[in-house]
């Protein structure tokens, strides 16, 4: 028991059908169209950082965490692009403080001692950890309210692919599952970029 989601997303899937029915379902979502569009905003988010937030910090002679700001960034990039969702920054703050608990739990200690998922109820880290996959599934289905409350959803990003595949059976616990995993991928791998 790595994995802190509540349903099996396909990233959880080794092989098998339903793997390739979720993953060939999502790749239009990273046509050269919607790369370019990501990469857009990606640009956009990242000049308005630099005249609002970091130009007053210099000014300023204000250090920062150029890791925690960039990654602002790129969530709130991915987000709009992504999932079609405008993020706060108190949900930034959020996901960020919360993934950390969740990785460092399910990732590192789980992974090293498997044993750990029985001792929930005398491990208040692991408590903790499951209170922060609840904050995080409590961000993604608002993503998947807000997603259903657009007048004209953009057809083939992440989100819009996810909802009308029909192998996640409009199961809301497995969408924010597989929402919450491509969160993490696409945050990961746009800050090493």
């Amino acid at each position: 028991e790595m994995s802190p989601t509540k349903s099996p997303s396909m990233f959880a899937m080794q092989t098998g059908a339903e793997w390739h029915r979720r993953r060939e379902g999502t790749a239009p979502a990273f046509s050269q169209t919607h790369i370019r569009r990501m990469n857009q905003v990606a640009v956009k988010h990242t000049e308005k950082w630099l005249k609002e937030i970091l130009t007053p910090m210099v000014q300023n002679n204000e250090s920062f965490d150029v890791v925690k700001e960039l990654l602002k960034v790129v969530l709130r990039a991915f987000s709009e692009t992504a999932l079609q969702y405008d993020i706060s920054d108190e949900e930034i703050y959020m996901f960020i403080t919360e993934w950390d608990l969740i990785a460092k739990e399910y990732v590192l200690k789980s992974a090293a001692n498997p044993f750990r998922k029985y001792l929930t109820a005398i491990l208040p880290e692991r408590r903790r950890a499951v209170q922060a996959c609840d904050s995080v599934y409590k961000l993604f289905h608002r993503i998947i309210n807000n997603y259903r409350n657009l007048d004209s959803p953009m057809e083939g990003t992440v989100i819009d692919l996810i909802m009308k595949n029909p192998t996640f059976k409009n199961d809301e616990n497995i969408i924010a599952s597989e929402l919450f995993l491509y969160m993490v991928a696409g945050h990961d791998t746009t800050a090493i970029s």
